[in-house]
């Protein structure tokens, strides 16, 4: 996986909020992550994410990889909390 391809994602509309619920609701459904986002931006989300091997293919959980990038979007985002203040 390519650090580009990460963090273009990160940049995108919904990703962080996507993950946020996935990693607090192991095993949700699609139709739960529309009271977060637009279900066009949830499918395209999803979609990317199982291309780039975030959540698994089945089911909506996310994978180390996953759980890593989550922990760093946390990491960003106190940086960014922290360095506005």
């Amino acid at each position: 996986m390519k650090i580009g391809k990460l963090r273009k994602l990160y940049s995108l509309t919904g990703t962080a909020e996507i993950l946020e619920y996935i990693y607090e609701n192991p095993g949700c459904t699609r139709k739960d992550l529309r009271e977060i986002a637009l279900s066009p931006i949830v499918l395209q989300r999803l979609t990317m994410f199982r291309e780039y091997g975030l959540i698994h293919q089945d089911e909506l959980m996310l994978t180390e990889l996953g759980k890593k990038f989550h922990s760093l979007i946390h990491e960003i985002e106190s940086l960014e909390h922290s360095h506005s203040e």
